[in-house]
């Protein structure tokens, strides 16, 4: 069944002491992909806060700017086009709730979507519920908040609802950035908001297991979350953007930061439904700011200290 996938990104940052993410609808275009090719696909919109796009590239270190150029690279999966043809709607598992499980914060996306000539793939965050429409071998076809469909490996679904089972932290993986650091240069802004604020350059931010402060946040002990998110998710998209030198992991997502007291405990659905960002990105290998300048939205890469 060929399906022709209408997506987009825009991003809804509400800032209170934070940023909510969320990702929102509109329209799109698609070109061919072929098995084992990289292919790009124009992504324009996607009406789910929970399912966010990932832009996949081969470099680690890859500017922003390069993947809005490919118009999202997205890398064909050989087994997903033959689950994709070969579909069986079983049954014993039509309607059934299922819950996503097992994802690791730094895997491959594993939520494989269809498209006319191809599959591409998203992320999909544990706890995310889903209703069962089919399954055939390793995979189960799932419906997401009601419409949106695509493909999972069966390993990543249970039937045990999760929703509100503690969300780990991240602090394993955040640990190679802790540290001092001080807000250097502008290296990017965004459209922003009316008005010029107080540059971030020349703030201090710490990092550490005992200690997170920045811009009048003190946290003792600290819990850290990473909220993976595409460029064009967080920053919006704009041709006005400048983003040439943000760089993204190879997935082609950015790493926003999200740091909580430690007896304050995140489930599956908060994470999921509720989650705010700090201004604290990792891009790439490098630590990002966003905010502070003209219109509240320059982009500042962090130096350690000496």
């Amino acid at each position: 069944m060929k399906t022709k996938v209408i997506i987009s990104i825009v991003a809804a940052l509400v800032i209170a002491g934070g940023i909510s993410a969320h990702a929102t609808t509109s329209a799109v275009n698609n070109k061919a992909l072929t098995a084992n090719k990289i292919k790009t696909l124009q992504i324009e919109n996607l009406d789910n806060k929970n399912i966010k796009v990932n832009n996949i590239s081969s470099n680690s270190n890859v500017k922003a700017a390069d993947i809005t150029k490919l118009s999202k690279q997205v890398r064909e999966d050989e087994g997903a086009e033959s689950i994709n043809n070969n579909i069986e709607e079983v049954n014993n598992v039509n309607g059934k709730i299922g819950y996503v499980t097992n994802i690791a914060v730094n895997s491959e996306p594993e939520f494989i979507v269809p498209t006319d000539n191809g599959n591409s793939r998203y992320v999909i965050n544990n706890g995310v519920k889903v209703t069962i429409l089919g399954e055939k071998g390793d995979y189960y076809k799932v419906k997401q908040n009601g419409e949106f469909y695509g493909y999972i490996n069966k390993k990543y679904i249970t039937f045990t609802d999760n929703q509100n089972d503690i969300h780990p932290n991240d602090n394993a993986i955040i640990s190679k950035y802790f540290g001092n650091w001080v807000v250097s240069k502008q290296i990017g802004s965004t459209v922003g908001e009316v008005g010029k604020y107080n540059s971030y350059e020349g703030q201090k931010l710490i990092m550490t297991d005992k200690l997170y402060s920045f811009m009048g946040k003190v946290i003792k002990n600290p819990q850290y979350y990473i909220y993976n998110m595409s460029v064009n998710s967080y920053f919006g998209d704009s041709k006005y953007n400048k983003l040439e030198n943000v760089t993204v992991n190879k997935f082609g997502e950015l790493q926003v930061l999200v740091v909580l007291p430690q007896n304050e405990k995140i489930t599956n659905r908060v994470f999921n439904d509720k989650f705010p960002a700090d201004r604290v990105l990792i891009a790439g290998n490098k630590v990002i700011t966003y905010g502070g300048g003209l219109g509240n939205s320059s982009i500042n890469e962090c130096v350690r200290e000496n």
